[in-house]
């Protein structure tokens, strides 16, 4: 994430941490409450009971946006903010009463929010489970927004106040400007952060290992003297108690007169001591911080690595990038340190997926990466990853493995039909793989409507097809109608690398899809299980 996506995380944080440290976190419960005391009179035997009240008035959103003026280049931040006048959130402990089902309880709460006069924009109900996205317009203008969630035992209302229209507007489009043009930037680590990004400025996210993480970065590339040109991050996590970072120091290196484009190399080496995950293509940092904050949902899980490394990257032009690295890291495992979600909190159910047990190991080896693309910011192009690594063996350490992984995506526009995009993503792994480096395929980002990462293996093909249709709504800031394909298998190959010693049990899922102003909802469907349902999952930008 670049620094003004980082600004916006960082802007969230401040937000709660000046509600919670201002001392508001209690309020009258007024409107809020009204809607327990009637679902209580509406289903007899049904309590509802306070457990959180949470308001972000004018004072603590004014607090907010100075803190903002402190911070160069804000000034859009800023005004984005000024659109949001009031945030209130109240979260009740739910009981439901002894022979009513939950289809009963959801139709009565439905009833209720229509007697308000809300209208509802997104709605999404299960077994036990309803969630319900309505507004308020003014003349045509958003100024309310009421998000509902009813759960088996928890009852959760977030309402936002102000100008909402031009709120979600210039908020989208402030993320649209920051978008990157690099060949290298708009890629998400595919095996891990073996090589250092071009972070500037604040570091700021929120995860079940660290809790709130704070730190700083500094890029390589903020000068252009030449000679050796240093560049490091540092953070501490609030919930973990632990520092991590990096320091690394790179050389421009020389140029090859290959021909234009000539071909620039540097050299470099660093040493790190990093939480780590192998899901930053699943989800960005500013999604799984914001689910993690709000519904203590991770869909990330994560390992300390330890070590050093030096490496020889080159650049072809704009659409080329090759890396090689010599690394040495010690692999730990880390457990859950934090509980805590704003809107879904109690004890009556654990407080985030536990964060699977990682292989404790000296990992020592050779990793190379290729990218190629002629896609910048507009949808339209290729891109295409090739990972490969090898560890152990003459290499040293405890295992010897290795694996290979290729993502390639096409961006094509369809005349005046629209546009559809492709992925294919293949993985292959043999040796002895530590846990925390198997694949895993389900639910986000992979197989939508499937369980999360319920299918682990050595050996993964996934195939993604995204469809929007075109018909001039973009321009006219309606919403973008769309459909999507996902198919894969994750398993266990065998002896045999490439192709393993047994077929692949491939899944597929399919549903609609909603854009509007760079925010998604996909509607899944798997088809491959035997009581198939329907899966909503929530997007701030694209699957891939």
């Amino acid at each position: 994430m670049d620094s003004g996506r980082r600004l916006n995380a960082l802007l969230f944080a401040a937000l709660a941490l000046t509600a919670l440290l201002s001392g508001c976190g209690c309020f009258r419960a007024g409107e809020l409450a009204r809607l327990p005391r009637e679902l209580e009179d509406r289903v007899p035997g049904a309590r509802l009971e306070r457990e959180m009240a949470l308001s972000l008035g004018p004072g603590s959103l004014g607090t907010a946006r100075l803190a903002m003026a402190l911070v160069p280049g804000n000034g859009d931040l800023r005004g984005t903010l000024a659109d949001l006048h009031r945030v209130r959130v109240a979260v009740y402990r739910f009981q439901s009463p002894t022979g009513v089902d939950a289809t009963t309880v959801q139709r009565q709460l439905e009833s209720l929010l229509a007697a308000e006069r809300w209208e509802t924009v997104v709605r999404s109900r299960e077994d036990e489970e309803g969630a319900w996205v309505l507004c308020r317009t003014d003349q045509e203008e958003i100024r309310e927004i009421c998000v509902v969630s009813l759960e088996s035992d928890e009852l959760v209302q977030v309402r936002l106040e102000g100008n909402l229209g031009r709120f979600i507007a210039n908020a989208v489009r402030q993320r649209d400007d920051l978008a990157p043009s690099r060949l290298a930037e708009p890629y998400r680590p595919l095996i891990t952060s073996r090589w250092p990004a071009d972070p500037e400025g604040p570091r700021v996210w929120y995860d079940r290992v660290q809790g709130l993480h704070l730190g700083w970065a500094w890029s390589r590339d903020r000068s252009s003297a030449p000679g050796l040109r240093p560049y490091g991050e540092l953070g501490y996590g609030l919930g973990s108690g632990t520092w991590s970072g990096r320091a690394g120091v790179e050389s421009p290196g020389f140029v090859l007169p290959l021909g234009p484009p000539a071909l620039r190399l540097a050299v470099g080496a660093e040493l790190h001591d990093l939480t780590d995950t192998q899901d930053g293509w699943v989800i960005s940092d500013e999604e799984n911080t914001l689910a993690a904050l709000l519904l203590r949902r991770d869909y990330r899980d994560y390992y300390r690595r330890t070590g050093g490394s030096g490496y020889l990257r080159g650049t072809f032009g704009a659409w080329a990038e090759v890396a090689v690295s010599l690394t040495a890291d010690e692999l730990s495992a880390l457990e859950n340190q934090v509980g805590w979600g704003l809107f879904s909190s109690g004890p009556a159910r654990p407080a985030f997926r536990t964060n699977p047990a990682a292989d404790e190991l000296h990992v020592r080896g050779v990793a190379a990466e290729v990218r190629l693309g002629t896609r910048g910011t507009a949808r339209r192009g290729w891109r295409t990853v090739l990972q490969t690594e090898r560890n152990g063996g003459v290499f040293g350490g405890d295992n010897a493995f290795r694996r290979y992984l290729a993502d390639v995506r096409r961006y094509q526009p369809l005349g005046g039909w629209g546009r559809v995009d492709l992925r294919a993503r293949l993985g292959a792994a043999q040796g002895q793989v530590p846990s925390q480096y198997l694949f895993a395929l389900g639910g986000y980002s992979s197989l939508r409507g499937y369980p999360f990462k319920a299918y682990p293996g050595d050996r993964m093909v996934l195939f993604t097809a995204e469809y929007w249709l075109d018909y001039g709504a973009e321009s006219r800031s309606l919403p973008v109608l769309g459909g999507f394909v996902d198919t894969g298998a994750s398993w266990f190959g065998g002896s045999r690398l490439l192709t393993g010693d047994r077929d692949p049990d491939l899944r597929t899922s399919i549903g609609p899809a909603l854009a509007w102003k760079g925010l998604r909802l996909y509607l899944a469907r798997p088809l491959d299980l035997p009581s198939p349902g329907w899966g909503l999952t929530f997007r701030l930008s694209d699957t891939f």
